[in-house]
């Protein structure tokens, strides 16, 4: 999460988008909640929404246990 907050900053605040890569395991897919709410709370917490695009996973890294991609964009900032 520390990276997001350096990252999001720096993205435009409508319209910005990010693919945040990220791991999980088989009982989380598709929504990947967990990493869902991360994303969400880091960007709140600097005063920024976003919606989500897609979760995708990308690929397994263990019986499992998969990368994932959240893919997201900025829609403005808190009011």
């Amino acid at each position: 999460a520390e990276f997001l907050r350096v990252l999001l900053p720096v993205l435009r605040e409508v319209g910005g988008r990010c693919h945040w890569y990220d791991f999980a395991a088989d009982h989380e897919l598709p929504c990947c909640e967990r990493t869902q709410t991360m994303v969400r709370k880091v960007c709140r917490e600097i005063g920024l929404e976003m919606k989500v695009l897609e979760v995708a996973t990308v690929g397994s890294v263990a019986r499992r246990q998969y990368r994932i991609c959240l893919d997201f964009e900025l829609t403005g900032k808190i009011i």
